[in-house]
């Protein structure tokens, strides 16, 4: 079917190329409003039943929709004979609609600024309290372990990355590699029965000691900096809790010094 707009062309009732439209939405026209314009515009000056009839539309809707348009700026309507037309202006009146959001934007950014004063003197960068994160998975393992490597430092940590070895291989040894390169010392107390595996460990940045009496480890602890990493591993799940708070690194890692000078090198 095909219809003859005011403009003496003819135009089919296939729907529209929807080019451009996805950026209109972007500078705050509405779906429909986007549509409109860019069918209009090709059509040139044509009353709102035939944007309906090419868009598949209820009149009604079309012109309600025109009129939000020329609201904009975006259109103007006009009378011929007992009928209302509509023309889209010329598109470089869209640079209006960045214009307002700019002073828009421009608003927020001075309320920003008030908001932003009241904001600090709430602010409390050195807060007593820790962060406490959690981990699940393997994968949340992982992450939990790459925390603990973002800076070249010291590690101590009571390992139980032997116990792991049987439910994440993979894991285990990747976290090792990592360490061997991101960490300048290494200190680990591991449990009694895998002494004889490290027997012959030459790395000298790792420095491993075993428990009197514990031969089973289940859970990794590990001190960095001001960070604590507490993790397991088991066949049926694994989790981990990274704790972030100084003062209770430092008792951590205090503790460990003690268990060191009385544990089997």
């Amino acid at each position: 079917m095909y219809y003859f707009g005011y403009t003496g062309r003819v135009f089919s009732n296939k729907i529209p190329m929807q080019s451009g439209i996805t950026f209109l939405q972007s500078l705050g026209l509405e779906a429909i409003e986007a549509q409109i314009y860019e069918t209009t515009l090709s059509l040139g000056t044509v009353p709102a039943s035939i944007v309906a009839n090419r868009l598949g539309i209820p009149r009604s809707s079309a012109r309600y929709t025109c009129e939000r348009l020329i609201k904009k700026g975006l259109m103007i309507g006009s009378i011929q004979g007992n009928t209302k037309i509509y023309t889209v202006e010329n598109p470089t009146k869209l640079y209006s609609l960045v214009i307002e959001q700019e002073e828009a934007l421009e608003k927020k950014r001075e309320e920003l600024g008030g908001v932003v004063k009241n904001f600090q003197k709430l602010y409390n960068p050195f807060t007593s309290l820790p962060k406490v994160t959690f981990f699940e998975g393997t994968d949340g393992i992982e992450r939990l372990l790459e925390e603990m490597l973002d800076k070249p430092t010291d590690m101590v940590s009571f390992g139980a990355g032997d116990y792991f070895l049987d439910s994440a291989p993979d894991l285990v040894n990747r976290f090792r590699r990592n360490a061997v390169k991101q960490y300048k010392n290494v200190k680990i107390i591991r449990a009694s029965k895998y002494r004889d595996r490290h027997m012959n460990e030459t790395n000298q940045k790792y420095k491993t000691h075993y428990f009197r009496l514990l031969e089973e480890l289940k859970i990794d602890i590990q001190i960095v900096e001001d960070k604590i990493s507490i993790s397991s591993i088991e066949k049926e799940g694994a989790m981990g809790i990274l704790i972030k708070h100084k003062k209770m690194a430092e008792a951590f890692r205090q503790i460990f010094e003690e268990v060191w000078d009385n544990s089997l090198e």
